[in-house]
């Protein structure tokens, strides 16, 4: 697992959209911008354990990186799981996050919503 601190990244905003990206700012992979998809947590029973399962698209790729070397490497998919473990651990820590899927800024029914304010 990689070493993933506030500065190893930073939320960016996507034009057009809802959405924020993450920008990458420290490492080989600096400059590159993605946006996480659906995010889960599979429970492997065998292990005892559960995986972090995530999709992403890239949206903005520099040199010497290219979209097709990065969609297929291990060790960039990685580096993107431990920048969002770092955003789940982070959330919880200073109570700010949302569980479950959000209709016009309303949790749906069945899931769990906790935001925090100090």
């Amino acid at each position: 697992m990689s070493t993933i601190t506030d500065k190893t990244y930073a939320l960016v905003e996507k034009a057009g959209s809802w959405e924020y990206g993450i920008k990458i700012l420290e490492g080989q992979y600096a400059g590159i911008i993605y946006t996480y998809g659906t995010v889960k947590l599979v429970e492997e029973k065998e292990n005892d354990c559960a995986k972090l399962q995530f999709t992403y698209a890239l949206n903005e790729v520099c040199a010497p990186h290219n979209e097709a070397e990065l969609k297929t490497s291990d060790t960039f998919r990685n580096f993107l799981g431990d920048i969002l473990t770092h955003i789940i651990d982070t959330s919880f820590q200073n109570k700010k996050y949302r569980i479950g899927t959000f209709t016009n800024g309303k949790p749906s029914r069945h899931n769990s919503s906790k935001n925090h304010s100090r």
